[in-house]
Protein backbone atom coordinates (compact mmCIF):
# COMPACT_ATOMS: atom_id res chain seq x y z
CA UNK A 1 0.00 0.00 0.00
CA UNK A 2 2.87 2.65 1.10
CA UNK A 3 4.10 2.94 -2.70
CA UNK A 4 1.11 4.32 -3.71
CA UNK A 5 0.24 6.86 -0.71
CA UNK A 6 3.86 7.42 0.35
CA UNK A 7 3.51 11.35 0.61
CA UNK A 8 0.85 10.76 3.18
CA UNK A 9 3.39 7.42 5.01
CA UNK A 10 5.24 8.62 7.97
CA UNK A 11 8.93 9.55 6.54
CA UNK A 12 11.73 6.77 7.45
CA UNK A 13 14.50 9.04 5.68
CA UNK A 14 18.45 8.63 7.26
CA UNK A 15 18.45 11.71 8.73
CA UNK A 16 22.13 11.99 9.08
CA UNK A 17 22.85 11.39 5.15
CA UNK A 18 20.62 13.80 3.95
CA UNK A 19 21.68 16.85 6.21
CA UNK A 20 25.27 15.35 4.89
CA UNK A 21 25.08 15.79 1.24
CA UNK A 22 21.40 17.50 0.91
CA UNK A 23 21.03 21.04 -1.16
CA UNK A 24 19.86 23.43 1.70
CA UNK A 25 17.08 25.95 -0.50
CA UNK A 26 16.30 29.03 1.26
CA UNK A 27 13.99 31.41 0.97
CA UNK A 28 13.45 35.19 0.72
CA UNK A 29 11.56 35.57 4.18
CA UNK A 30 14.82 33.60 6.18
CA UNK A 31 17.24 36.20 4.70
CA UNK A 32 14.82 39.18 4.99
CA UNK A 33 14.36 37.87 8.99
CA UNK A 34 18.39 38.17 9.47
CA UNK A 35 17.33 41.87 9.73
CA UNK A 36 15.02 41.82 12.13
CA UNK A 37 17.25 39.69 14.68
CA UNK A 38 19.25 40.58 17.71
CA UNK A 39 23.08 40.69 16.17
CA UNK A 40 23.90 38.01 17.87
CA UNK A 41 21.02 35.52 16.62
CA UNK A 42 22.04 36.75 12.97
CA UNK A 43 25.50 36.03 14.02
CA UNK A 44 24.63 32.71 14.67
CA UNK A 45 22.35 32.05 11.62
CA UNK A 46 24.70 33.42 9.67
CA UNK A 47 27.37 30.98 10.98
CA UNK A 48 25.63 27.86 10.33
CA UNK A 49 25.20 29.12 6.75
CA UNK A 50 28.87 29.68 6.34
CA UNK A 51 29.19 26.22 7.83
CA UNK A 52 27.17 25.16 4.55
CA UNK A 53 28.62 27.03 2.40
CA UNK A 54 28.92 25.32 -1.10
CA UNK A 55 25.43 23.31 -0.42
CA UNK A 56 22.79 26.52 -0.05
CA UNK A 57 21.29 27.55 -2.74
CA UNK A 58 18.56 30.19 -3.58
CA UNK A 59 16.18 30.31 -6.56
CA UNK A 60 16.73 33.50 -8.91
CA UNK A 61 13.23 34.75 -8.26
CA UNK A 62 13.52 34.47 -4.03
CA UNK A 63 16.68 36.55 -4.48
CA UNK A 64 14.70 39.19 -6.03
CA UNK A 65 12.41 39.43 -3.31
CA UNK A 66 14.55 39.64 -1.11
CA UNK A 67 16.88 42.74 -2.58
CA UNK A 68 12.84 44.20 -3.47
CA UNK A 69 12.05 44.33 0.46
CA UNK A 70 15.50 44.88 1.95
CA UNK A 71 14.98 48.75 2.81
CA UNK A 72 11.65 48.06 3.64
CA UNK A 73 12.43 45.69 6.34
CA UNK A 74 15.49 48.08 7.65
CA UNK A 75 12.71 51.20 7.70
CA UNK A 76 10.47 48.99 9.58
CA UNK A 77 13.18 48.29 11.80
CA UNK A 78 14.41 51.96 12.14
CA UNK A 79 11.20 53.34 12.81
CA UNK A 80 10.74 51.13 16.34
CA UNK A 81 13.75 53.28 17.43
CA UNK A 82 11.00 56.51 17.52
CA UNK A 83 8.04 54.35 18.69
CA UNK A 84 9.71 52.91 21.85
CA UNK A 85 10.93 56.06 23.00
CA UNK A 86 7.14 57.46 22.43
CA UNK A 87 6.35 54.22 24.51
CA UNK A 88 8.47 55.25 27.68
CA UNK A 89 7.36 58.50 27.29
CA UNK A 90 3.38 58.01 27.37
CA UNK A 91 4.04 55.45 30.10
CA UNK A 92 5.45 58.40 32.48
CA UNK A 93 2.78 60.56 31.38
CA UNK A 94 0.37 58.08 32.17
CA UNK A 95 1.39 57.23 35.38
CA UNK A 96 1.88 60.83 36.09
CA UNK A 97 -1.71 62.07 35.16
CA UNK A 98 -3.10 58.49 37.60
CA UNK A 99 -1.20 59.42 40.23
CA UNK A 100 -1.87 62.75 40.63
CA UNK A 101 -5.86 61.92 39.66
CA UNK A 102 -5.55 60.06 43.39
CA UNK A 103 -4.81 63.65 45.02
CA UNK A 104 -2.81 61.94 47.10
CA UNK A 105 -0.66 65.29 48.65
CA UNK A 106 -4.08 66.03 49.91
CA UNK A 107 -5.79 62.99 50.83
CA UNK A 108 -3.44 60.42 51.96
CA UNK A 109 -0.66 61.55 54.70
CA UNK A 110 1.63 58.60 54.09
CA UNK A 111 1.82 58.01 50.65
CA UNK A 112 4.28 60.72 48.61
CA UNK A 113 4.66 59.33 44.83
CA UNK A 114 6.97 62.20 43.88
CA UNK A 115 10.24 60.01 44.59
CA UNK A 116 8.76 57.17 42.74
CA UNK A 117 7.72 59.89 40.16
CA UNK A 118 11.01 61.03 40.14
CA UNK A 119 12.86 57.55 40.02
CA UNK A 120 10.81 56.98 37.22
CA UNK A 121 11.14 59.97 34.85
CA UNK A 122 15.16 59.48 35.31
CA UNK A 123 14.28 55.98 34.29
CA UNK A 124 12.93 56.85 31.38
CA UNK A 125 15.34 59.65 30.28
CA UNK A 126 18.07 57.05 30.39
CA UNK A 127 16.38 54.58 28.43
CA UNK A 128 16.11 57.23 26.14
CA UNK A 129 19.36 57.97 26.08
CA UNK A 130 20.69 54.69 25.64
CA UNK A 131 18.04 54.08 22.54
CA UNK A 132 19.11 57.54 20.76
CA UNK A 133 23.15 55.82 21.09
CA UNK A 134 21.50 52.65 19.23
CA UNK A 135 19.61 54.43 16.25
CA UNK A 136 22.74 56.37 15.75
CA UNK A 137 24.64 53.09 14.67
CA UNK A 138 21.66 51.98 13.08
CA UNK A 139 21.93 50.27 9.68
CA UNK A 140 21.22 53.48 7.26
CA UNK A 141 19.20 52.96 3.88
CA UNK A 142 21.95 53.66 1.64
CA UNK A 143 24.92 53.25 4.01
CA UNK A 144 27.20 50.20 3.93
CA UNK A 145 25.90 46.73 4.97
CA UNK A 146 27.63 44.53 6.50
CA UNK A 147 25.00 41.53 6.61
CA UNK A 148 24.09 42.17 2.95
CA UNK A 149 28.00 41.71 2.37
CA UNK A 150 28.01 38.35 3.84
CA UNK A 151 24.91 37.67 2.22
CA UNK A 152 26.59 37.73 -1.02
CA UNK A 153 29.75 36.06 0.50
CA UNK A 154 27.47 32.60 1.39
CA UNK A 155 25.56 33.07 -2.10
CA UNK A 156 28.18 33.55 -4.21
CA UNK A 157 27.71 31.31 -7.80
CA UNK A 158 24.76 30.01 -5.65
CA UNK A 159 21.70 31.33 -7.25
CA UNK A 160 19.03 29.98 -9.82
CA UNK A 161 19.04 31.89 -13.04
CA UNK A 162 16.52 33.36 -14.58
CA UNK A 163 13.81 32.67 -16.90
CA UNK A 164 12.70 34.26 -19.99
CA UNK A 165 9.51 36.61 -20.35
CA UNK A 166 8.31 33.39 -23.07
CA UNK A 167 8.92 30.50 -20.54
CA UNK A 168 8.16 32.80 -17.57
CA UNK A 169 4.84 33.48 -19.17
CA UNK A 170 3.88 29.94 -19.60
CA UNK A 171 4.34 29.34 -16.06
CA UNK A 172 2.27 31.87 -15.07
CA UNK A 173 -1.04 30.37 -17.78
CA UNK A 174 0.23 26.83 -15.48
CA UNK A 175 0.24 28.82 -12.00
CA UNK A 176 -3.27 30.35 -13.12
CA UNK A 177 -5.24 26.76 -13.58
CA UNK A 178 -3.52 25.68 -10.25
CA UNK A 179 -4.80 28.23 -8.49
CA UNK A 180 -8.17 27.56 -9.77
CA UNK A 181 -8.05 24.11 -8.37
CA UNK A 182 -5.88 25.00 -4.87
CA UNK A 183 -3.05 23.27 -5.87
CA UNK A 184 0.03 24.31 -3.60
CA UNK A 185 1.99 25.93 -3.46
CA UNK A 186 0.94 29.92 -4.06
CA UNK A 187 -2.97 29.44 -4.04
CA UNK A 188 -2.81 31.57 -1.18
CA UNK A 189 -1.55 34.43 -2.96
CA UNK A 190 -3.81 34.28 -5.92
CA UNK A 191 -5.59 37.68 -4.88
CA UNK A 192 -2.25 39.93 -5.27
CA UNK A 193 -2.30 42.35 -7.60
CA UNK A 194 1.33 44.04 -7.93
CA UNK A 195 3.01 43.85 -11.01
CA UNK A 196 6.58 44.53 -11.63
CA UNK A 197 9.68 45.16 -13.52
CA UNK A 198 13.50 43.68 -13.45
CA UNK A 199 15.94 43.26 -16.36
CA UNK A 200 13.60 43.57 -18.52
CA UNK A 201 11.42 40.67 -17.05
CA UNK A 202 7.59 41.28 -16.44
CA UNK A 203 6.91 40.08 -13.02
CA UNK A 204 3.44 39.33 -11.08
CA UNK A 205 3.85 38.96 -7.16
CA UNK A 206 0.91 36.47 -6.83
CA UNK A 207 2.69 33.58 -8.63
CA UNK A 208 6.18 34.41 -6.66
CA UNK A 209 5.51 30.95 -4.63
CA UNK A 210 5.42 28.74 -7.15
CA UNK A 211 7.88 30.41 -9.23
CA UNK A 212 10.43 29.74 -6.49
CA UNK A 213 8.84 26.15 -6.49
CA UNK A 214 9.30 25.58 -10.02
CA UNK A 215 13.01 27.05 -9.79
CA UNK A 216 13.54 24.57 -7.21
CA UNK A 217 12.27 21.66 -8.91
CA UNK A 218 14.15 22.81 -12.18
CA UNK A 219 17.27 22.69 -10.00
CA UNK A 220 16.70 19.18 -8.39
CA UNK A 221 16.01 17.89 -11.70
CA UNK A 222 18.73 19.41 -13.75
CA UNK A 223 21.53 18.86 -11.22
CA UNK A 224 20.79 15.15 -10.37
CA UNK A 225 20.03 16.28 -6.61
CA UNK A 226 18.33 13.80 -4.54
CA UNK A 227 18.65 15.35 -1.05
CA UNK A 228 16.66 18.53 -0.53
CA UNK A 229 16.12 21.24 2.86
CA UNK A 230 13.66 23.98 2.08
CA UNK A 231 14.15 26.44 4.60
CA UNK A 232 11.14 29.30 5.05
CA UNK A 233 9.43 30.92 7.30
CA UNK A 234 6.31 30.92 5.37
CA UNK A 235 3.72 29.57 7.62
CA UNK A 236 0.66 29.31 5.08
CA UNK A 237 -1.44 26.32 4.46
CA UNK A 238 -0.49 26.16 0.46
CA UNK A 239 3.14 25.18 1.93
CA UNK A 240 2.54 23.18 5.20
CA UNK A 241 0.22 20.30 6.20
CA UNK A 242 -1.24 21.48 9.09
CA UNK A 243 -3.42 19.28 11.51
CA UNK A 244 -5.27 21.31 13.88
CA UNK A 245 -2.36 24.27 15.57
CA UNK A 246 0.54 22.21 13.78
CA UNK A 247 2.38 22.76 10.69
CA UNK A 248 4.00 18.88 10.86
CA UNK A 249 5.75 18.79 7.17
CA UNK A 250 5.00 19.73 3.82
CA UNK A 251 1.62 19.30 1.83
CA UNK A 252 1.78 15.80 -0.11
CA UNK A 253 0.84 17.53 -3.18
CA UNK A 254 4.82 18.72 -2.52
CA UNK A 255 6.36 15.85 -1.59
CA UNK A 256 4.81 14.17 -4.76
CA UNK A 257 5.88 16.58 -7.42
CA UNK A 258 9.60 16.48 -5.51
CA UNK A 259 9.70 13.12 -6.51
CA UNK A 260 7.77 13.12 -9.78
CA UNK A 261 9.43 16.32 -11.51
CA UNK A 262 12.24 17.33 -9.57
CA UNK A 263 13.55 13.63 -9.38
CA UNK A 264 14.24 13.69 -5.18
CA UNK A 265 14.73 11.37 -2.80
CA UNK A 266 14.17 13.56 0.25
CA UNK A 267 12.11 16.18 0.52
CA UNK A 268 12.18 18.30 4.15
CA UNK A 269 11.34 21.65 4.95
CA UNK A 270 11.54 23.26 7.79
CA UNK A 271 11.03 26.84 9.62
CA UNK A 272 13.93 28.95 10.52
CA UNK A 273 13.72 27.92 14.21
CA UNK A 274 13.36 24.09 13.36
CA UNK A 275 16.07 24.28 10.74
CA UNK A 276 18.46 26.02 13.77
CA UNK A 277 17.15 23.36 16.25
CA UNK A 278 17.78 20.29 13.73
CA UNK A 279 21.54 21.85 12.68
CA UNK A 280 22.69 21.56 16.46
CA UNK A 281 22.27 17.88 16.13
CA UNK A 282 23.53 17.14 12.78
CA UNK A 283 26.10 19.23 11.89
CA UNK A 284 27.16 20.76 15.71
CA UNK A 285 26.32 23.79 15.07
CA UNK A 286 26.95 26.55 17.98
CA UNK A 287 23.10 27.85 18.44
CA UNK A 288 22.26 29.38 21.66
CA UNK A 289 18.46 28.71 23.27
CA UNK A 290 18.22 32.67 23.01
CA UNK A 291 18.97 32.63 19.19
CA UNK A 292 16.16 29.78 19.01
CA UNK A 293 13.49 31.55 20.90
CA UNK A 294 14.42 35.01 19.39
CA UNK A 295 14.41 33.45 15.95
CA UNK A 296 10.97 31.50 16.69
CA UNK A 297 9.17 34.65 17.84
CA UNK A 298 10.75 36.95 14.93
CA UNK A 299 9.53 34.35 12.29
CA UNK A 300 6.00 34.47 13.77
CA UNK A 301 5.94 38.08 14.12
CA UNK A 302 6.74 38.96 10.82
CA UNK A 303 4.76 36.44 9.52
CA UNK A 304 1.76 38.09 10.94
CA UNK A 305 3.00 41.56 9.89
CA UNK A 306 2.59 39.98 6.15
CA UNK A 307 -0.81 39.21 6.76
CA UNK A 308 -0.87 35.79 7.10
CA UNK A 309 -3.50 34.93 8.85
CA UNK A 310 -3.12 31.36 9.60
CA UNK A 311 -2.63 32.31 13.11
CA UNK A 312 -5.58 34.69 13.75
CA UNK A 313 -7.17 31.21 12.36
CA UNK A 314 -5.68 29.36 15.39
CA UNK A 315 -7.08 32.03 17.34
CA UNK A 316 -10.50 31.99 16.48
CA UNK A 317 -10.79 28.13 17.32
CA UNK A 318 -10.10 29.27 21.06
CA UNK A 319 -11.33 32.77 21.23
CA UNK A 320 -13.65 34.15 18.13
CA UNK A 321 -14.62 37.59 19.59
CA UNK A 322 -10.42 37.88 19.87
CA UNK A 323 -9.74 36.68 16.48
CA UNK A 324 -12.16 39.07 14.51
CA UNK A 325 -10.90 41.81 16.61
CA UNK A 326 -6.83 41.00 15.59
CA UNK A 327 -8.08 40.25 11.76
CA UNK A 328 -9.50 43.95 11.66
CA UNK A 329 -6.74 45.41 13.49
CA UNK A 330 -4.43 43.20 10.39
CA UNK A 331 -6.33 44.55 7.99
CA UNK A 332 -6.04 48.26 9.50
CA UNK A 333 -2.61 47.86 9.37
CA UNK A 334 -1.80 46.82 6.04
CA UNK A 335 -4.31 49.39 4.70
CA UNK A 336 -2.50 52.24 6.33
CA UNK A 337 0.64 50.28 5.30
CA UNK A 338 -0.75 50.28 1.22
CA UNK A 339 -1.71 54.34 1.56
CA UNK A 340 2.03 55.21 2.43
CA UNK A 341 3.45 53.69 -0.11
CA UNK A 342 1.37 55.73 -2.28
CA UNK A 343 2.15 59.05 -0.26
CA UNK A 344 -1.60 59.11 0.91
CA UNK A 345 -1.33 58.45 4.33
CA UNK A 346 1.10 58.85 7.69
CA UNK A 347 1.86 56.59 9.93
CA UNK A 348 -0.23 57.81 12.95
CA UNK A 349 -3.04 59.30 10.58
CA UNK A 350 -6.46 59.60 12.78
CA UNK A 351 -8.39 57.54 9.46
CA UNK A 352 -6.90 54.20 11.85
CA UNK A 353 -10.25 52.80 13.00
CA UNK A 354 -12.03 54.85 11.24
CA UNK A 355 -14.57 55.01 8.47
CA UNK A 356 -12.42 57.49 6.36
CA UNK A 357 -10.26 54.29 6.00
CA UNK A 358 -12.74 52.55 3.58
CA UNK A 359 -13.15 55.88 1.73
CA UNK A 360 -9.19 56.77 1.88
CA UNK A 361 -9.24 53.22 -0.02
CA UNK A 362 -11.72 53.51 -2.66
CA UNK A 363 -10.39 57.03 -3.84
CA UNK A 364 -6.96 55.97 -4.61
CA UNK A 365 -7.98 52.60 -6.10
CA UNK A 366 -7.26 50.58 -3.92
CA UNK A 367 -10.67 49.03 -3.83
CA UNK A 368 -13.49 48.85 -5.84
CA UNK A 369 -17.06 50.27 -5.23
CA UNK A 370 -18.03 46.60 -4.26
CA UNK A 371 -14.84 45.96 -1.82
CA UNK A 372 -16.04 49.32 -0.21
CA UNK A 373 -19.69 47.98 0.64
CA UNK A 374 -17.96 44.65 1.93
CA UNK A 375 -15.46 47.07 4.26
CA UNK A 376 -18.04 48.72 5.67
CA UNK A 377 -19.80 45.24 6.46
CA UNK A 378 -17.00 43.91 8.00
CA UNK A 379 -15.87 47.29 9.69
CA UNK A 380 -19.64 46.29 11.56
CA UNK A 381 -19.44 43.03 12.52
CA UNK A 382 -15.66 43.78 13.67
CA UNK A 383 -17.61 46.77 16.20
CA UNK A 384 -20.12 44.61 17.26
CA UNK A 385 -17.60 41.97 18.25
CA UNK A 386 -16.06 44.41 20.21
CA UNK A 387 -18.75 46.13 22.07
CA UNK A 388 -21.57 43.35 22.73
CA UNK A 389 -19.56 41.34 24.82
CA UNK A 390 -22.21 39.80 25.97
CA UNK A 391 -23.45 37.90 23.04
CA UNK A 392 -21.53 34.65 22.01
CA UNK A 393 -19.33 34.56 18.86
CA UNK A 394 -19.80 31.17 16.59
CA UNK A 395 -16.48 30.20 15.67
CA UNK A 396 -17.71 29.96 11.98
CA UNK A 397 -18.68 33.57 11.84
CA UNK A 398 -14.76 34.14 12.96
CA UNK A 399 -13.91 32.04 10.23
CA UNK A 400 -15.57 33.67 7.77
CA UNK A 401 -14.76 37.19 8.83
CA UNK A 402 -10.99 36.37 8.60
CA UNK A 403 -11.90 34.86 5.37
CA UNK A 404 -13.49 38.30 4.39
CA UNK A 405 -10.80 40.39 5.52
CA UNK A 406 -8.03 38.16 3.58
CA UNK A 407 -9.31 38.22 0.60
CA UNK A 408 -9.37 42.14 0.83
CA UNK A 409 -5.78 42.77 2.21
CA UNK A 410 -4.24 40.11 -0.44
CA UNK A 411 -5.81 42.75 -2.75
CA UNK A 412 -3.41 45.45 -1.29
CA UNK A 413 -0.34 43.47 -2.33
Amino acid sequence: MREFFSSYAPSNFDYPKIWKDALFVIDANVLLNLYRYQEKTSKEFLDLLFTLKGRVWISNYAALEFHRNRLSVIADQNLRFGEVKKIATMALASVEKDMDALHLSKRHRAIDPAEFLNDFKLLVEKFAVEVDGLERSKQGLLGEDALLQKIYEIFDGRVGEPYSQKILDEIYENAEIRYRLDIPPGYKDREKKDRFRHNGINYQAKYGDFLVWKQLLDKTAADNIKNVVFITGDLKEDWWKIVGPEKIGPRPELLEEAAAIGKVDAFLMYRPEVFLARAKHYVDAIVSDEALAEVRDANLAAASEGNNFDLVKFVASQDPRAAIIQAWLHFELAAIERLMKLGLAEKNDSIHGNSRLGHALLNSNIINKKEFELFHELREQRNWAAHNVSEDVAISVALNFIQSIERLVAGFM
